[in-house]
């Protein structure tokens, strides 16, 4: 799939980058591969952020809990996470919440997503698992390239969202500068910049 400025100028009077997106998306055996290939068209360097949607059914077989499950990461994780404000839409960097996490796993409830999603400012793992608690079946994400991830899901929702990212939302510690950003990537005139990740069934 491909978003381009050049099919669509009013693309420039919100983002004033001639840029050119190509989402690929490649079956290979058990995996998924997701790639975001992201050219500056212009003749300026372009700052921009990244990041995938991938949701997973949760519970993922009939007659399961939504509380039978967990995320298991691949090393621990900081002890505190910054939080999210739904009122302003800004992440508050400055003051922190308990990790919910119980080691290297967070036990799945519907509770912990009734005021935000759970947002990894500093993250260690590249590697997070959905699966039943004592099981191994479920799916794994790799996202080597991202640095931060999210999870959320809807008030008794019957998914799981885990979102790599380049970038965050604006924190309390910034200006509206985006090249300012925590996790800006900057693409030179005419570079191409490459970002994916992959889904295993396991």
């Amino acid at each position: 799939m491909c978003l381009a400025s050049e099919d669509n100028a009013a693309l420039l009077s919100d983002y004033p980058y001639p840029f050119k997106l190509v989402a690929r998306y490649a079956l290979e055996g058990d995996t998924v591969r997701v790639s975001y290939e992201v050219t500056n068209e212009g003749t300026e360097d372009m700052p921009f952020f990244i990041g995938g949607h991938p949701g997973f059914r949760c519970p993922l077989d009939e007659g399961e809990a939504y509380t039978d499950y967990e995320l298991r990461f691949e090393k621990d994780e900081a002890a505190e996470l910054c939080t999210a404000v739904p009122s302003t839409g800004l992440i508050d960097v400055a003051n922190r919440s308990k990790n919910p996490m119980v080691g290297k796993t967070l036990p799945l409830s519907h509770e912990l997503f009734d005021f935000a999603e759970t947002i990894f400012d500093v993250l260690e793992s590249r590697q997070v698992t959905l699966s039943k608690k004592g099981e191994d079946k479920g799916v794994r994400l790799s996202f080597e390239g991202f640095p931060y991830l999210i999870v959320w899901s809807k008030p008794e929702g019957d998914f799981v969202a885990v979102e790599p990212w380049g970038g965050l939302s604006t924190c309390s510690d910034e200006d509206d500068v985006l090249e300012h950003k925590r996790g800006c990537l900057v693409a030179k005139p005419k570079e191409t910049v490459v970002r994916s990740f992959t889904i295993e069934i396991l």
